[in-house]
């Protein structure tokens, strides 16, 4: 009798353990070790039905660990390198590529061959043996024009540097097997042959919904590429709202004077950074309404900032160092002050016609629709156009 109630107590035990697990399934405890896992099958860091999930319904079938927003000490261990240094070093990684990524269903690449290339990278982020690493975050910091980014790869640094790229979405997490998949996925491996495409998923009214890339070879493993991929497809999506537009451009600000700043390198971003008024580094969105009749403000397209490894050291984030750069987590607010006057880096000082900033636009790779949209925002905000020949001097227009 004492030892069938002694097992009638295990039993109750492991029925409340078990609904603890359900309570928990697919969230990740904070501190990231795994020990509050309870679920069948087992769940552990590395093994996640909702991620997993989420993983199929793409394409990708994972036969070893796959690591969603892994944590930065795991991805140190997982590239032998120091967790107290706080860097994640990519000495295989290149800090530009000057190729271009194509576009399904044009005449630089057909559908047939994307398919095919998607295919082929599904293929072997399903082998067994395989490790995924999976990012997940966002592109806008205004929630009127934020779109969710997932980022797969077999690479862990590239996890690290898509974190510090996009905007942290920590709701993330609480994703499940019935959640609408983020709108943007990029496949990315530095293994198979060098290959660049993106192909737009349209809706039933002709809208653009969704993007997928795959980035292999040479294109997965240099930061041009990645960050070309996101700037990319989400311009394109975010243009299918009409009251706001993308910029290559970085935002200064000091209170609530801002600026937007062209053409910036990444020295004249360190500039910046030490004096306290970067914003946001060369991916910013411009909100308004009515068709810019009037504007909201204007807030980041990133995450993060991409500055030389001269840079003092972040100590609070981790940096991803590549070549002689480093990316930094560099936290936008939500939203600012719209713009008064737009620098564009040059040779000269001086008032710019607006022929000239279509110029320089269109040589940005700004499509014409989104031009239009810039010089919009531009007459309804009274933003004056300016070609700047330092970073001094640009510091002292918000100054």
């Amino acid at each position: 009798f004492l030892r069938m109630l002694k097992l009638s107590s295990n039993l109750r035990k492991n029925v409340v353990q078990i609904k603890r697990g359900f309570a928990l399934a697919g969230r990740k405890p904070v501190d990231g070790k795994g020990e509050e896992w309870r679920i069948f099958p087992f769940e552990r860091e590395g093994m996640e039905m909702n991620l997993n999930w989420a993983l199929n319904r793409v394409k990708v079938i994972p036969r070893g660990d796959a690591f969603h927003n892994p944590r930065p000490d795991l991805v140190a261990s997982k590239l032998q390198l120091d967790p107290k240094s706080r860097v994640i070093s990519l000495k295989d990684f290149k800090l530009k590529y000057s190729a271009k990524i194509l576009e399904a269903g044009t005449p630089k690449l057909s559908f047939e061959d994307y398919d095919t290339a998607e295919q082929l990278i599904q293929s072997h982020f399903s082998q067994s043996g395989i490790e995924l690493f999976v990012t997940t975050g966002a592109v806008g910091s205004f929630r009127d024009g934020s779109l969710a980014v997932r980022v797969i790869t077999d690479h862990p640094g590239v996890s690290v540097l898509a974190k510090n790229l996009l905007i942290d979405t920590p709701y993330i997490k609480y994703e499940d097997h019935t959640s609408q998949l983020p709108p943007i996925t990029i496949y990315c491996t530095g293994q198979l042959n060098d290959f660049a495409g993106i192909e737009y998923m349209e809706g039933e009214n002709g809208s653009l919904e969704g993007a997928r890339v795959v980035l292999a070879g040479a294109h997965g493993k240099n930061l041009q590429s990645l960050e070309n991929a996101i700037k990319e497809a989400a311009s394109a999506l975010l243009l299918e709202n009409e009251n706001l537009v993308t910029l290559p451009a970085s935002v200064l600000r000091n209170g609530a004077k801002t600026a937007l700043l062209f053409n910036a390198k990444e020295s004249d971003l360190t500039e910046g950074l030490n004096a306290g008024s970067i914003y946001c580094s060369k991916g910013s969105v411009i909100y308004g309404s009515d068709g810019f009749k009037t504007l909201k403000g204007i807030g980041s397209m990133f995450g993060g900032v991409i500055v030389p490894n001269t840079n003092p050291k972040n100590n609070e984030n981790w940096s991803v160092n590549i070549e002689n750069c480093e990316v930094l987590k560099h936290a936008p607010d939500n939203l600012v002050f719209s713009p008064k006057i737009a620098l564009f880096m040059g040779e000269s000082s001086g008032k710019l016609s607006e022929e000239k900033v279509r110029k320089n636009l269109e040589g940005e790779g700004m499509e014409e629709d989104a031009i239009g949209r810039f010089f919009a925002a531009g007459k309804s905000g009274n933003i004056l156009f300016e070609e700047i020949s330092s970073v001094k001097a640009a510091l002292g227009k918000v100054a």
